[in-house]
């Protein structure tokens, strides 16, 4: 009996010793935020922050969240009342749209869940349904970032990004442009 718990008092140890000294590789998923470090300074990335729509071995895409423009929803699309602004999702496929949206649409309007209460739709008819803005907020996005495959995972490796969960509470705040500020001090471990 002595010896049992001597070894699994060894075993305990050996566990939380090794738990505490070694750093897992972060898990890449959909619905992980990308938040830019300092060496990205001076690059279009600089202080972004990219919400991944999509991770496979071959490839990533996603959009940076807090690249607002002068354009509304209401100038881009005849016949939406919606005076939401429009962003900058990233630098492929600018003309491309991209929908984030707090809630599920009826059948015949195609959306995809991200993370829990964001969902992502190309489909531009939504926008002219109606909605509660409380419980049903909508982002609109132009184009996107995307990464070959092993890119990204090159790009982690370098340090270039640091990965967060996504969530609607963050991706839907009001004021995006504040976003990186807030994520990176607190992944930083200064909290604001």
């Amino acid at each position: 009996m002595f010896i049992f718990r001597q070894a699994s008092a060894t075993v305990f140890l050996l566990a939380l010793f090794v738990g505490f000294t070694c750093h897992a590789e972060p898990v890449i998923t959909k619905g992980n935020l990308l938040i830019a470090t300092p060496k990205l300074d001076g690059t279009s990335f600089e202080h972004t922050v990219i919400l991944l729509l999509e991770y496979a071995k071959d490839g990533a895409m996603g959009i940076a969240l807090n690249r607002p423009t002068d354009v509304t929803a209401k100038q881009l699309f005849p016949g939406v009342e919606l005076s939401v602004t429009v962003n900058l999702g990233g630098p492929v496929h600018p003309r491309s749209t991209f929908i984030l949206h707090g809630q599920a649409y009826p059948e015949n309007i195609d959306s995809i869940d991200i993370v829990d209460r964001v969902f992502l739709s190309v489909d531009t008819r939504l926008l002219k349904l109606p909605r509660n803005n409380a419980s049903n907020p909508i982002k609109i996005y132009q184009g996107y970032a995307g990464w070959h495959g092993g890119q990204l995972e090159g790009e982690l490796a370098r340090g270039d990004w640091v990965i967060a969960e996504g969530k609607a509470e963050l991706i839907f705040q009001e004021n995006n442009e504040q976003l990186w500020q807030q994520l990176y001090s607190r992944w930083r471990g200064q909290w604001l």
